[in-house]
């Protein structure tokens, strides 16, 4: 058994983020082990929670991973940790198309988790607890085991809304007054990447401490039984040529950044030596493949080109090269 909550929100942009990261910062302040994990295809959140958490974050996505390989990875990311937090996407149900298919309720049904709701209550009262209500019933099978309350505007709007949701017996386990200095920066594409952000870890952390109850909420937890690893399916080890270990080259650094950690566990635990590197700064180094990933090489056009690494990737592919490059890294290529 590891303590365990699924932060979800009623909908994108209500704060969860905010949330999971105080909750973060304020658990590894109390000396806990955070295993961090994000529910769905997404490289950016995870960021954040590796800068504070200190460990990989794992993407838990039932589309493209299903319910036993969610299981499995959830299984792995919270081996010698004391407690995991995972980080919903979009609102609570949203999924695939009208389906719960890669939703956050998905992910807790596969996992037993209890769900912590985040709820923008900006400008309501009473209605909050219709919200709530809603929520709690719509999929019996998800347990809507506690509420945060975001942007809440005064002691008498906190009082309103404790009153209006007494009734249904779902415990308020935070109520967040409104702190425009504790928003993320943001871009284009998302937040700021985790390595971009100077975390007041402090800030975050008394934000949490000072307006949830953390210590109920980890009690939540305290009910999700760790999924028993399952064998994973069998993969051929690949060799070079002369029966050593295949060597691939993959770029990491502020423009290439958007890669899966689980990635990498299976090209090493298929044999593979990854070298990484930054294109920026960094030679090529000896290699038999090369792994370019996605991230924001347009922020970061003028010193990929001026870099001789341009031109050494460029005299690798005319030689043969295998070169793989997705997102940003197809782009960086083009």
């Amino acid at each position: 058994m590891i303590p365990a909550v699924l932060v979800a929100g009623t909908s994108s942009g209500v704060g969860k983020t905010t949330v999971v990261l105080g909750m973060m910062a304020a658990l590894r302040r109390r000396g806990l082990v955070v295993a961090p994990f994000k529910v769905g295809p997404d490289f950016i959140d995870p960021s954040h929670h590796a800068a504070i958490c200190g460990r990989p974050s794992r993407n838990l996505d039932t589309f493209m991973m299903g319910m036993d390989g969610v299981r499995r990875s959830f299984a792995r990311g919270v081996e010698g940790a004391d407690v995991a937090v995972i980080e919903g996407v979009m609102g609570l149900y949203d999924g695939l198309d009208a389906t719960e298919v890669a939703s956050s309720a998905s992910v807790a049904k596969a996992l037993g988790a209890p769900v912590l709701l985040v709820m923008n209550v900006h400008g309501t009262s009473r209605s909050a607890a219709a919200m709530a209500l809603g929520y709690r019933s719509y999929d019996p099978k998800v347990e809507v085991a506690g509420l945060i309350l975001n942007r809440v505007g005064s002691e008498r709007h906190r009082s309103l809304l404790e009153d209006a949701l007494a009734p249904l017996g779902i415990p308020i386990l935070g109520t967040l007054p409104r702190r425009g200095e504790i928003a993320l920066p943001s871009r284009h594409l998302g937040l700021e990447m985790g390595f971009e952000s100077r975390h007041d870890l402090d800030a975050l952390a008394d934000f949490v401490e000072e307006n949830a109850y953390l210590d109920r909420i980890l009690e939540l937890g305290c009910n999700v039984a760790e999924p028993e690893a399952q064998a994973e399916p069998e993969a051929e080890t690949v060799q070079d040529q002369e029966g050593g270990r295949i060597r691939i080259a993959v770029a990491y650094d502020e423009a290439f950044c958007f890669y899966y950690a689980e990635n990498f566990e299976i090209l090493r635990r298929l044999g593979a030596d990854l070298r990484f590197f930054s294109p920026i700064r960094d030679p090529l180094p000896e290699a038999d493949g090369l792994y370019l990933g996605g991230g924001y090489p347009e922020l970061y056009a003028g010193a990929l080109e001026e870099s001789p690494t341009r031109h050494e990737i460029k005299k690798a592919a005319e030689d043969g090269m295998p070169i793989y490059g997705e997102c940003g890294g197809l782009m960086y290529l083009c």
